[in-house]
């Protein structure tokens, strides 16, 4: 009893903690945090082109230089820091890495108050902290699929703002501050790096990296190859944008027509857990012979693989690529 009490004192203890510290950090704009970011590494990476006053002093700050870019390597490396920024969140890796410790040790110590048996901590260790990951890939696929959505009126107003006389760069800022969130944001921070000096073809190239959709790779791709080989830059961005709207089209037909095969992989897959909390609760002993029997255990465990096959191929057969 007393070692209960402690692993809950524990749990509480870390999940407000955690929770202060994930509030604490969070604070702030997302955008000028960013911007704060991009006008620290365009000072340094100034200073650092600087020449020396002597060998010792470019000898240190080589080295210096050197381990500040492998650091920056290591860190935007990461699949979780790319995540992260594609998903709009203000937590950074270290929040995010800490958020699934907290719920992984409450799931394991909720997992060992539940059914008393150590052995499946572990189990509800690595469920509590997958969920933060899971969730983190959702928001990054609304966030997508939202960008993608809006991008063809984001062409639209480009190719508007072209026509009129307007410079690329003034028409990304008109893009950013006429556009709703979140492709708002993301040409805000490409019309920022410009200010900032950094090129057109790279700050095309890194909204590329986070809007990483083929839509977004179209458009980049065609301005990329304009600026370089010239052409009406209006025409190309308002045939591209007719093209991604027919897409879209095309893909809200074929959701419509795939929708019944959606909701039977949901079906099948949720129905087995489903109909086992409904005997469980009507009728323990004969459904509870599945978790205390070696042959009940080999059944359980082989029926969940089978379904998780089964709402696999499902997902698989009406996912259609357009």
């Amino acid at each position: 009893m007393q070692l209960t009490y402690l692993l809950i004192f524990v749990a509480v203890t870390v999940g407000v903690a955690g929770l202060s510290m994930l509030l604490t950090s969070s604070k702030g704009n997302l955008h000028d945090r960013r911007v704060r970011r991009l006008a620290a590494q365009a000072a340094a990476e100034e200073a650092e082109t600087k020449a020396p006053a002597n060998l010792l002093r470019k000898e240190i700050i080589d080295q210096s230089s050197n381990f500040r870019k492998q650091i920056k390597q290591l860190s935007n490396a990461t699949r979780l820091t790319k995540l992260l920024q594609q998903s709009g969140s203000s937590m950074d890796q270290t929040t995010f890495v800490l958020l699934m410790v907290i719920l992984g040790g409450i799931f394991a110590a909720a997992t060992w108050l539940a059914v008393r048996m150590i052995v499946l901590a572990p189990a509800g260790l690595v469920l509590g902290g997958i969920l933060p990951y899971i969730y983190l890939r959702m928001m990054v696929k609304r966030r997508m699929r939202l960008i993608t959505e809006q991008l063809p009126d984001a062409l639209e107003m480009l190719v508007s703002s072209l026509r009129s006389g307007q410079a690329f760069a003034t028409a990304l800022s008109t893009v950013a501050t006429e556009m709703p969130v979140p492709i708002s944001s993301e040409f805000r921070i490409a019309f920022d790096e410009q200010n900032f000096g950094v090129s057109t073809s790279d700050a095309l190239e890194h909204l590329r990296e986070r809007v990483d959709t083929v839509d977004m790779e179209f458009f980049v791709t065609a301005v990329t190859i304009q600026r370089e080989t010239g052409g009406n830059l209006a025409e190309i961005l308002d045939t591209l944008g007719k093209t991604i709207r027919g897409r879209l089209k095309l893909f809200g037909q074929i959701r419509t027509l795939t929708a019944q095969g959606r909701l039977s992989g949901w079906i099948v897959g949720a129905l087995p857990a489903a109909l086992g909390a409904v005997l469980y609760v009507l009728n323990p002993s004969y459904i509870g012979q599945l978790f205390t029997t070696e042959l009940g255990n080999y059944m359980l465990g082989g029926a969940v693989v089978m379904q998780v096959c089964g709402f696999a191929l499902i997902r698989k057969i009406v996912n259609i690529k357009v």
